[in-house]
């Protein structure tokens, strides 16, 4: 997995178990990392592929762990360092 991290992510698993039940459920060879967007109650996976990301998607929804989810892509360019 990437090491992608958010400061919010403990209190909002300690405010919410299930997010933090949810990210163990992605942690499987198909994702890239995962982490919680925000405070919560989002939680976000980075997949290799959209193809990978929807069928992670239809898995994630017939967990029971969350009452949706959905697949997002686009041109991404890569990383890059943005002057302060």
């Amino acid at each position: 997995a990437l090491p992608i991290f958010n400061d919010l992510q403990a209190p909002a698993i300690a405010s919410r178990p299930v997010l933090g039940r949810v990210l163990e459920f992605g942690e499987s060879p198909a994702t890239l990392g995962g982490l919680v967007s925000g405070s919560g109650p989002t939680v976000a996976f980075l997949l290799d592929s959209e193809s990978a990301a929807i069928d992670f998607s239809i898995t994630l929804l017939g967990s029971g762990l969350v009452d949706g989810a959905l697949h997002a892509h686009g041109p991404v360019h890569g990383a890059r360092v943005v002057p302060a």
